[in-house]
This record gives structure tokens, C-alpha cells and sequence, in this order.
């Protein structure tokens, strides 16, 4: 959590403490015999525990998305009202986007995160995806984290063919979706198709193209020839 709202958080942690306290005692006058069962240090630690999963909660936050000025609106926010909650709509202003970068075939794993550093870099980018052909789950997800400056919360990893699926990639089905912006590690613009695999836009808008009367068959020997003469002319594009 950062250093300039620590002060702001542990006053309300108290205040929290001292009022979830009072609210367990009058639950426990309320209800006959609980006096002679839950002691004092049991509602104590009870309310300790409330107050510490809120003040978690709270540090969960994209905390990366907030310059000090940011951090300034938030401290006035939380003294205010003296609701952690008051730091939602200050940290997502202006629905920071998630970003997926998908590797080349000349990529390795350094390169690649040259390469993602340059995309992210002066965005407000709420989380990223890491394409799981150059990472996993695991020690290479976490040495990425560090050199790009992101806690693990906000980094993961997706395969291009199945990235449909991926509720950070294509959140459709989220109550609160996200903006997603997907680039290859050269800069191009990626999208999904019909089938939930990446592909770069230029594909994408060249199937959409296709005259809809073309059979199955056809529109096979269509890619054929278009990749065929891709070749010829010496085409590099990765072909996702």
C-alpha cells in the first residue's frame, strides 16, 4: 500500500476496530446465554479479524494506477467519508484498460518484456497479459512482475488460440467489464475472431470482407492462396 495513504488507513483501521468492538457487545447482550460463551477476547479478535480482511481488501487495489496527485484525492476521500471503498472511483477513472501482448516468433523472453514495457509504458493500464508461449505460471511469472513493476494480481497469462475464454482478455460475461487492448510485440493491433483466437486486425478485417456466399471449402483455398503468395513476397507477418 502506498506510504502516503498508511496514516489515513491505520486512523480509520482504528476507528473500524473501536466500532466493530461496540457492535459484537450488543449482539452479545442481545442474545441470551451468549455472555457466559464468547468472552471478551474472543469478540477482540473477531473484530481484529473484520478489520484486517477490510484493510487487505484495500491493499489489493491498483494501487500502480495512482500518481501523487491521485494519492492526495484519495486521502481526502477516506478522511471524508471513512469508507475504504471511497478509493474505488478515484483509482479507475477513466476505465484504465487491461492489455494482452502477444509474442513474434523472433521473440524470447527478454525481448519480449523490452517489448511490453515499451507498450505500457505512459498508459494507465490496470492489468496486463502475458502470452503463455514464452511464460507460465510459476518463477517466469514472477521475475516478469518485477521487471515490469506489477504485482502479480494484476499480470497474467493467456494462450493466443484460446484467448476468447480468458475473462481478462474477452470480458463480456463480467458484470463490470474492462476495456481490452491487444498488440503484437511490434506495436500492430490484435483482435479475436469468431472463434476466440487472436489475430491481427488487418486479418480480421480482411475476413470480414469475404462475401458470405463462399462455401467452407473455398474460403479454404482463398487462405491458401493468400498465404502462398504472402510467402512469395516474402511476407514475415506471424501468421497467429
Amino acid at each position: 500500500m502506498p506510504e502516503r495513504i498508511r496514516p489515513i488507513v491505520t486512523q480509520l483501521a482504528q476507528e473500524m476496530l473501536l466500532e466493530e468492538i461496540s457492535e459484537l457487545e450488543k449482539s452479545k447482550s442481545r442474545v441470551a446465554g451468549m455472555s457466559a460463551r464468547v468472552s471478551r477476547a474472543m469478540l477482540l479478535q473477531s473484530a481484529r479479524l473484520s478489520v484486517y480482511s477490510s484493510v487487505v481488501h484495500l491493499s489489493l487495489k491498483p494501487w500502480h494506477l495512482a500518481d501523487a496527485a491521485m494519492l492526495s484525492e484519495v486521502v481526502d476521500a477516506l478522511s471524508q467519508s471513512g469508507d475504504f471503498a471511497a478509493a474505488n472511483p478515484i483509482l479507475l477513472r477513466g476505465s484504465p484498460p487491461t492489455v494482452y501482448v502477444c509474442a513474434t516468433p523472433k521473440d524470447d523472453r527478454d525481448s519480449y518484456l523490452m517489448s511490453v514495457a515499451a507498450i505500457i509504458n505512459g498508459r494507465r493500464v490496470h492489468s496486463l497479459v502475458l502470452d503463455a508461449e514464452l511464460f507460465e505460471w510459476g518463477a517466469s511469472h514472477e521475475q516478469a512482475c518485477a521487471k515490469l513493476g506489477l504485482r502479480p494480481p494484476f499480470v497474467a497469462i493467456c494462450e493466443r488460440q484460446s484467448a476468447g475464454r480468458h475473462q481478462m482478455v474477452n470480458p463480456q460475461n463480467l458484470t463490470d467489464p474492462r476495456p481490452v487492448l491487444i498488440f503484437d510485440t511490434a506495436g500492430q493491433v490484435q483482435t479475436l475472431d469468431e472463434t476466440g483466437k487472436v489475430v491481427s486486425a488487418n486479418q480480421s478485417r480482411e475476413r470480414a470482407t469475404t462475401p458470405t456466399a463462399h462455401t467452407a471449402s473455398v474460403q479454404s483455398r482463398i487462405e491458401a492462396l493468400r498465404k502462398t503468395q504472402r510467402a512469395r513476397n516474402g511476407d514475415k507477418r506471424p501468421d497467429f
